[in-house]
């Protein structure tokens, strides 16, 4: 079922609603950083809600931001870590009777990329909704959305999501438009909601298409192979997968997410043997400075070596992958890794493992809304707790070798 047309109801700039404004900014940053990034973004929020007309307040008024502009160069001159010159610029900007809002969002962005590499996700988060609200642009609207989404925040990422979709749609901007309706598909295959997702796939790779919008194309189709895998749908996993390998162009930064999709791919079609080396391989050159996508990446490792009876394997990567977890914070990743591993932790009998995963997977899932997830979880449990044990996958039969001899493509190679 394809996506309903979609319309911006907000009025702009469009506000986030139901949160104190900057508390998590003032819970995680240290002080008194916090201090000055809560009230920076609260004036911002404050100086977007208002028409010029009725901008009147004490704060813009007085020197009031010339004055925080001045505190913040002397308490950041001693710091070597903290984003002094962007805030004073906020500061600054907002001083204006007429801030230059592209200069004004550039400075929120950077605010979020020193937030999100101090692991701060409240102040990336909060930081990039104002680079988007203070300067409505379809591709400040669609970095926020991916990053709210990242950070397990599905409901402000599927509203930031939208408004990107529908500022592309007014300024002719495709590949954002291409863009937005991807990572919306991606919010409903999270959440298992296979038909509404592959509905916003489909429209995403026609757009692609009809643009010429080659590396579009190739996620589309990648995204599409994902859809394939959860439903077990083989025939449409072989035309997306070839689409795929068609349409990136070499070096693009998911080609090694699809290697990884490929794994999963053969894995769901009991072909462990040949996805093991693949996965170990990718974990060797990848996704060091991802945790997300190597928490990920680790879990499915973790199915496969768990499936091909390689314990030694297994006790060696787990130790990685709760290192990986134990960090993870919120993300809708971590439930599918927790998941994929206790997988493999039942193929080993590692029954107890195994419960403990499972356990994590449907606390996890339940926050993030993975119902698909759950339902697995629900399926898997009573063996575990049984300590029920079946026979384990036929892996790598003759045929399985064949049909892997037939998959060694070129960019797999490179890959690994």
């Amino acid at each position: 079922m394809p996506p309903r047309k979609i319309v911006l109801r907000e009025t702009y700039p469009w506000m986030p609603a139901g949160v104190v404004a900057g508390k998590a900014i003032l819970e995680e940053a240290p002080h008194p950083f916090g201090l000055h990034l809560t009230r920076l973004y609260r004036s911002m929020m404050l100086w977007a809600a208002n028409p010029p007309n009725r901008r009147n307040t004490r704060i813009f008024m007085d020197g009031g931001m010339q004055s925080l502009a001045t505190r913040i160069a002397t308490d950041f001159e001693r710091s070597e870590d903290a984003p002094g010159e962007p805030l004073i610029l906020i500061a600054c900007e907002l001083a204006e009777e007429e801030p230059d809002l592209s200069r004004l969002a550039r400075a929120c962005l950077a605010v979020a990329d020193w937030a999100l590499a101090r692991n701060l996700p409240g102040t990336a988060t909060a930081y990039a909704g104002a680079a988007a609200t203070v300067h409505p642009n379809a591709r400040y609207a669609l970095v926020s959305g991916r990053l709210h989404r990242e950070h397990g925040k599905i409901r402000q990422a599927r509203q930031w999501l939208h408004k990107a979709s529908v500022l592309a749609s007014r300024n002719r901007d495709w590949e954002a438009r291409s863009r937005s309706l991807l990572s919306s598909g991606n919010l409903y295959l999270v959440a298992g909601k296979y038909e509404r997702a592959e509905g916003f796939f489909r429209q995403a790779l026609a757009l692609a298409t009809r643009y010429r919008l080659r590396e579009q194309v190739g996620e589309a189709s990648h995204d599409l192979l994902t859809i394939a895998i959860a439903t077990k749908n083989r025939k449409a996993g072989d035309a997306a997968l070839i689409q795929a390998v068609r349409h990136y162009p070499a070096g693009h930064e998911r080609l090694p997410a699809l290697g990884h999709d490929v794994a999963a791919y053969w894995m769901g079609l009991n072909d462990f043997e040949s996805a093991r080396p693949v996965l170990l391989g990718l974990l060797e050159k990848h996704w060091f400075n991802e945790p997300a996508l190597r928490l990920l990446a680790c879990g499915t490792a973790l199915h496969a070596v768990g499936s091909c009876n390689r314990p030694e394997e297994f006790a060696t990567l787990y130790g990685e992958f709760r290192r990986l977890a134990d960090t993870a914070g919120r993300t809708p990743r971590l439930a599918q890794a927790l998941l994929a591993a206790a997988q493999g932790a039942v193929s080993l009998r590692e029954w107890g493992t195994a419960e403990v995963l499972l356990s994590a997977t449907a606390e996890e899932a339940s926050k993030t809304g993975q119902q698909d997830t759950l339902l697995s979880v629900e399926r898997m449990m009573p063996r575990v707790s049984e300590r029920r044990e079946e026979p384990r996958p036929v892996t790598n039969s003759r045929t399985n070798r064949r049909r892997a001899e037939e998959k060694s493509m070129d960019w797999l190679r490179k890959l690994l």
